[in-house]
């Protein structure tokens, strides 16, 4: 709300650091703090102590000193006035300087190449215009922009867009907190014509749950490979002559992981040889324990 007469109060407002052996107070804002201005410096221990605002330096700080002449060198020493003892200041309202009219005019008039009076903006109740009270904007049209950058912080390159409208994303998998990935291999020397044998086997942790993502298995001869899961069948891969002797299983997809098991769930891979000689085979297990 805009005075005519007068400089609105100031409500006690503390220090933000000590005070300046040359004047100067330091807040966390100088919003209603004019020069010329009688301000009350006050701390534990301390008397009150009025003194005139000599100018103001910026958003947080401003130089005090004795009544008189405005003047950033006619300071007051106010170091007595620290943190530590509380120091805040206030003003009561008061009437504003008289200043004469050619003064006036000087203050608010900006030179070539300018040539214009300067004036502050405020709201139909003489509140100025900031932050916390900005100016009110209708807007009724189209914005259009011939070349829109975007750019990395703290690199500065430039986001590449593809011609079909994409863009190119680099993924990095990053290690979480509490899931590990584990492979468990085994291999079996000797497997009889014939003969169905268990290659690996993975038992899930008490306490724990897991992710099956995949699995492998090969042998010198052709085999048959079943998955076994809690003892059910759960998948079956064959290898045959003329192709490789090596198979994969895998159980992640675009939208998921693989197959969810629960603590104490067992998950196996036996071969079958089905070849009148013994040959050696071997079979691998990944998952992803989670805590």
């Amino acid at each position: 709300m805009a005075f005519e007469r007068t400089i609105p109060a100031v409500a006690p407002t503390a220090f933000t650091a000590d005070g300046s052996a040359f004047g100067v107070v330091t807040v966390a804002d100088t919003i209603g703090v004019k020069v010329k201005q009688i301000i009350v410096l006050c701390a534990t221990g301390l008397p009150p102590l009025s003194l005139q605002v000599k100018r103001v330096l910026s958003a947080t700080q401003f130089i005090v000193g004795p009544n008189g002449l405005i003047s950033p060198d006619n300071f007051k020493n106010i170091s007595a006035y620290t943190l530590a003892a509380g120091a805040y200041f206030y003003a009561q309202e008061q009437n504003k300087a008289n200043i004469p009219d050619a003064d006036h005019y000087k203050a608010i008039y900006e030179m070539d190449p300018t040539v214009a009076d300067r004036v502050i903006p405020v709201d139909p109740y003489g509140n100025l215009y900031g932050p916390d009270n900005p100016i009110p904007v209708q807007f009724d049209g189209t914005i259009e922009a011939s070349v829109v950058e975007i750019k990395g912080s703290p690199s500065g390159d430039l986001l590449n867009v593809n011609a079909d409208g994409s863009i190119n994303v680099n993924i990095v998998e990053t290690p979480v907190t509490g899931q590990t990935v584990r492979s468990i291999y085994n291999q079996v020397l000797t497997v009889a014509a014939n003969a169905t044998v268990t290659l690996v086997a993975y038992t899930v942790p008490i306490g724990y749950t897991a992710i099956l993502e995949r699995a492998n298995a090969s042998g010198d001869n052709i085999g048959r490979y079943d998955i076994l899961y809690n003892s059910a069948l759960f998948d079956t891969r064959r290898t045959m002559f003329g192709s490789d002797l090596t198979t994969d299983f895998d159980y992640t997809t675009g939208t998921s992981n693989g197959l969810a098991l629960n603590s104490g769930d067992v998950v196996i891979i036996q071969v079958t040889n089905p070849r009148p000689n013994a040959a050696a085979f071997n079979a691998r297990i990944q998952v992803l324990e989670i805590a």
